[in-house]
């Protein structure tokens, strides 16, 4: 950006959100595999001398925190018989699952062994679920109003990914380097 930004934000102490530390860019890894101090892509913010900003004209979608803070954020979408899509935020911290409710996280599972997640969204018939693991804990699915176990028998997984209908997994602890596939 050209000239000094920093006039055009009006509030620059509500702009700023704090992480323990920035590490900068890193376009090797997925996205869900960043540092919270990583990231992809530099959208809507802007670093200067070090600190992270939103960039001027952008505000904080939700005001509320999260206990010990976000490690994982994920979106469930639900497709609605009228054509549009909603939206619901899933994020998660050390040892719990919140999903937003208007503007204040709400608890809707507790007692994990960590917050880093990796997750994709799934359609089977006409049900949208969003499909998550950590590595240690069990798989879980999202369906829009309750979090689940996971059917079947699948193994802790913290990578997955949807290819040709299967979901595929990697990352468990106890076989990191093999991979799973349904």
């Amino acid at each position: 950006l050209d000239g000094d930004y920093m006039d055009l934000i009006p509030d620059e102490q509500s702009q700023k959100y704090m992480i323990d530390a920035f590490i900068g860019y890193n376009q090797a890894l997925d996205e869900q595999l960043l540092d919270p101090g990583a990231t992809h892509e530099a959208q809507n913010f802007v670093i200067r001398d070090g600190i992270l900003r939103v960039t001027p004209g952008n505000t904080k979608y939700v005001e509320s925190q999260i206990p010990n803070g976000i490690k994982t954020l994920m979106v469930f979408f639900k497709n609605e018989t009228n054509g549009t899509v909603t939206k619901t935020l899933l994020a998660s911290s050390e040892d719990t699952i919140y999903k937003l409710d208007g503007q204040e996280w709400v608890s809707v599972k507790n007692g994990l062994s960590n917050g880093y997640f990796d997750y994709i969204n799934y359609q089977h018939g006409v049900t949208e679920i969003t499909i998550m693991g950590n590595g240690t804990d069990s798989m879980f699915k999202w369906d829009g109003t309750t979090l689940l176990k996971l059917g079947g028998n699948p193994p802790p997984m913290r990578s997955i990914s949807l290819h040709y209908e299967r979901v595929w997994g990697t990352c468990n602890k106890q076989e990191p380097n093999r991979v799973y596939y349904s």
